[in-house]
């Protein structure tokens, strides 16, 4: 530190000593200061994330099983039971994870993931859905929701998802 700046430190604790009702003030205006920025930014991030469950409507239930099922069942199902705004069932495919590889030319790593704990599954695709999720105006008769699926083994797999 040199002795011009120890000079100015000096000056600025001799002007604050100095000027206690005013050091007060100007303490208590740059806390209130940063507890409204504070507040702004969670305002914010909460705002933000309620607009992204609105968007994306995660399901409140999910429920993931191997095997036939009955479509007829689900709807009535979900019609005996008001409390169930949108429901969906996907059919998924299963990847093995260790057919899955990654490779970083740069540094020569490679590996794969047949030590992850979840395997990978995507939805079947047919001609009219194109994505990893079906968008309500698809399928607005059938009550949708959005569902994902983990699988243990690389069959069909097949995932229904009830929202609330």
């Amino acid at each position: 530190m040199s002795a011009r700046s120890s000079l100015s430190v000096r000056w600025a604790l001799g002007d604050l000593r100095g000027n206690v009702g005013t050091s007060a003030a100007l303490v208590l205006i740059l806390s209130a200061l940063l507890m409204a920025t504070g507040a702004m930014v969670m305002e914010r991030l909460l705002g933000s994330i309620d607009s992204l469950f609105e968007q994306s409507q995660p399901p409140h239930f999910l429920q993931m099983h191997k095997g036939d099922y009955d479509t007829g069942a689900l709807e009535r199902f979900a019609t005996d039971h008001p409390e169930i705004d949108a429901w969906l069932v996907e059919e998924m495919l299963g990847y093995d994870s260790a057919a899955l590889y990654w490779h970083r030319p740069s540094t020569g790593e490679s590996g794969d993931l047949s030590a992850s704990a979840t395997d990978i599954c995507s939805p079947r695709r047919t001609r009219s859905s194109t994505s990893c999720w079906t968008p309500p105006a698809a399928h607005r008769n059938r009550r949708p929701g959005r569902s994902t699926c983990r699988s243990s083994t690389s069959s069909p797999t097949t995932c229904s998802g009830m929202m609330c």
